[in-house]
C-alpha cells in the first residue's frame, strides 16, 4: 500500500506545530491555523490563483524562522539605505522591527514606529482572510512594526522601510521563510513619502508579507515598493488600504525578477472624494514569475482610481495582471480606469491580463484596456537611421515604455535605485 503524500497545507501546520512562537501572538498563530484549514491550499483553478504555477514552490523545504540569529550592524547595512533617509529610517531584519537599526530623528515626534503588538492584529480580519498566504503570515507571527504619523503635517523627509532577509539556513537545514508585516496610520491632514525596499543577503529564502495602511481623513501617503530581492528569492505581499474621506493613496510597486513574486492589493475606499493611484512594473527574464492580483472597492461617492501595470518579459518568464474594481450601490458619481500594457521578447513568455468592472451603481465613469505586443519595428528602423545602433533604438523603446511607471516615483535616490534595477535587467535592450 501506498502512502499519499502530505497536502500543502497540512506540511504549513506540522511546521506550526514544531515553531518557537511568541506567547502573546498565540492567538494571532492559532487564528491563522484555523483559517488556513478553512481555505486549504490554492488548487490549480482557485479563483484567486487562477494563472499562477506552484509546482516549483510547493517542492521546496521551507522552514519558518523566528527573527535572525544575529542582526546585522548599522555599518553592514549602511548600503542599502538611502542617502537623505538616514535618520527616518525603519528596519525589519528576518521579519522582525530592529529599534536598534531605526532611527526616526528627523522627525521630532511627528513620525513614530514601535515594535508590533499582538492586539495591533484584528482577529475578524484574519477570520474573514480570503488569502491563504496571508494566513500563513498570521500562523508564524511573532511580531512587526507599527508606524504612525501624528500633528497632521507634510512629512519633510522620506521614510525608508528597509525589509532585509538575512537568508541564514536554519538549524534543520531547508529554505528560510519570513512573515514580515508593517501597519502604517496616517493622521488626519497629514502627507508621507514611504519608500519601501526588500531585499536580501543569500540566494534563497521566503518572504511572505503584509502591509496594511489605514489613511486617516484628507490624509496622503505615497508608497513606492521596491523589490530587489535575490533572483532565487520567493516573494509574496498583502497590502490592504482603508481610506477615509478625501484621503489619497499612490502606490507604485517595482518588481526586479525573483524565482516567484506575487503581490495582492486589497484597497477600499471608505470616504467620500478618496483617490488612489496603483501603478506596476515587472520586468522579467528567464523562468520568473510575477503575479498582481488586485481588488479596489468603491464604497462611497465621488472616488477616484487608476490602475497601470507594465510588464516587459523575456525567456520563460510569467505575468499576469487580475484586477477587478467594484462600485457599491450608492457610491455615484466614481471615476475608475484600468489599463494593462504587456512587452513581450520570446515567443516562449506568457503575460495574463483580466482587468473586470462591478459596477452596482448607475452614474459613475468606469473602463478597463488591456495590449499584449512586440517591439514596434518600424519605430526600431527610425531610430536606426537617425544613427542608433538596433541594441540602441530597441533599449530606447523599451525605456520609454518603462519610464511612465518609474517616473512616478518620487525624485531622488529611490527613484534612481528603482530605474537602475529594473532597466539594468534588459538585456539586448539594456540601456546605458
Amino acid at each position: 500500500m501506498t502512502t499519499a503524500a502530505p497536502s500543502a497545507e497540512s506540511r504549513i501546520l506540522e511546521l506550526y506545530d514544531k515553531f518557537p512562537h511568541s506567547a502573546p501572538f498565540r492567538r494571532v498563530n492559532e487564528g491563522g491555523a484555523t483559517r488556513l484549514s478553512e481555505l486549504g491550499f490554492p488548487k490549480k483553478k482557485h479563483e484567486m490563483f487562477t494563472f499562477v504555477d506552484f509546482r516549483g514552490f510547493v517542492a521546496q523545504d521551507f522552514q519558518y524562522v523566528k527573527g535572525p540569529e544575529r542582526p546585522p550592524s548599522k555599518q553592514e547595512i549602511k548600503h542599502l539605505v538611502y542617502a537623505g533617509c538616514e535618520k527616518s529610517l525603519v528596519v525589519m531584519v528576518d521579519g522582525e522591527f530592529s529599534a536598534a537599526l531605526s532611527d526616526l530623528s528627523a522627525h521630532g515626534g511627528a513620525l513614530t514606529a514601535k515594535a508590533l503588538e499582538a492586539n495591533d492584529v484584528r482577529l475578524s480580519e484574519i477570520q474573514a482572510e480570503n488569502d491563504v498566504f496571508a494566513c500563513v503570515n498570521a500562523l508564524f507571527l511573532t511580531g512587526g512594526v507599527k508606524i504612525s504619523t501624528a500633528g497632521g503635517r507634510r512629512l519633510d523627509v522620506p521614510l525608508q522601510i528597509l525589509n532585509l532577509s538575512t537568508g541564514l539556513k536554519p538549524a534543520g537545514g531547508g529554505v528560510p521563510a519570513y512573515v514580515p508585516r508593517v501597519d502604517i496610520t496616517t493622521s488626519p491632514g497629514s502627507e508621507a513619502t514611504v519608500f519601501f525596499k526588500s531585499c536580501g543577503l543569500a540566494p534563497a529564502y521566503l518572504v511572505d508579507g503584509i502591509i496594511s495602511a489605514d489613511l486617516g481623513e484628507g490624509s496622503a501617503l505615497n508608497l513606492t515598493m521596491i523589490q530587489a530581492d535575490s533572483p532565487e528569492s520567493y516573494q509574496f505581499f498583502k497590502t490592504r488600504g482603508r481610506q477615509a474621506r478625501d484621503s489619497k493613496l499612490n502606490v507604485v510597486c517595482a518588481v526586479g525578477g525573483g524565482k516567484f513574486a506575487r503581490r495582492h492589493f486589497d484597497v477600499r475606499l471608505e470616504g467620500e472624494a478618496a483617490t488612489l493611484s496603483l501603478l506596476g512594473l515587472a520586468i522579467l527574464e528567464g523562468a520568473e514569475q510575477a503575479h498582481n492580483y488586485v481588488r479596489v472597492t468603491h464604497d462611497a461617492q465621488r472616488c477616484v482610481s487608476f490602475e497601470h501595470y507594465k510588464n516587459i518579459l523575456n525567456g520563460r518568464a510569467v505575468s499576469s495582471v487580475d484586477t477587478t474594481v467594484t462600485v457599491r450601490p450608492g457610491a455615484q458619481f466614481v471615476t475608475s480606469r484600468q489599463l494593462i500594457n504587456n512587452l513581450m521578447f520570446s515567443p516562449t513568455a506568457k503575460a495574463d491580463s483580466k482587468p473586470r468592472l462591478m459596477i452596482h451603481a448607475d452614474d459613475v465613469k468606469c473602463n478597463h484596456g488591456a495590449t499584449v505586443g512586440r517591439i514596434d519595428e518600424d519605430q526600431v528602423f527610425y531610430l536606426m537611421s537617425r544613427g542608433l545602433s538596433e541594441g540602441e533604438a530597441k533599449g530606447l523603446i523599451i525605456e520609454g515604455f518603462a519610464r511612465e511607471i518609474l517616473n512616478a516615483v518620487p525624485a531622488g535616490p529611490a527613484a534612481r535605485d528603482a530605474a537602475a534595477l529594473l532597466l539594468g535587467r534588459l538585456g539586448e535592450g539594456k540601456v546605458g
